[in-house]
């Protein structure tokens, strides 16, 4: 979905007026402009940016100090793939995971959420992508699960 940084469309247009190319829930597709989307739908749930709520939620929690959101003109968060973290920071987020959403003592993220999102759903197996095992490949949550 690069195409949403061409676009004279808004972020959100774009991703919500392409056409669906199954019945959903019968077909697999990423699009990772779906994220924005999921951004803007918790920014107006919590009434606050997702910059301010992914700070106060996860990254104060964590101690991740460098960090940065990209945005689209709008002023519409890019949380397809704008975020900008450090290996390190990463790496405290997978710790996290890999603690069932608990760091340094303190769970940050549900054990259930950390649970679910490492099981893909029903139907998001052998993903198709050019140049991998599909096989391998499950997704759920936002997260690519093998």
């Amino acid at each position: 979905v690069i195409g949403i940084w061409f676009s004279e469309k808004d972020p959100l247009s774009f991703i919500l007026e392409r056409p669906l190319i199954g019945e959903p829930g019968t077909y697999f597709n990423y699009c990772g402009g779906n994220m924005n989307v999921l951004g803007e739908i918790l920014r107006y749930a919590s009434n606050m940016s997702l910059d301010d709520f992914s700070n106060k939620y996860l990254f104060e929690p964590l101690g991740i100090d460098s960090r940065n959101w990209s945005q689209f003109e709008t002023g519409v968060i890019d949380a397809t793939s704008g975020l900008k973290i450090t290996p390190r920071d990463m790496a405290k987020i997978g710790v996290t995971f890999l603690n069932k959403g608990v760091w340094n003592g303190t769970q940050i993220i549900s054990e259930q959420w950390v649970e679910k999102s490492a099981t893909p759903f029903p139907g998001n197996h052998e993903i198709d992508i050019p140049g991998e095992d599909s096989g391998r490949l499950g997704y759920s949550y936002s997260w690519w699960t093998k």
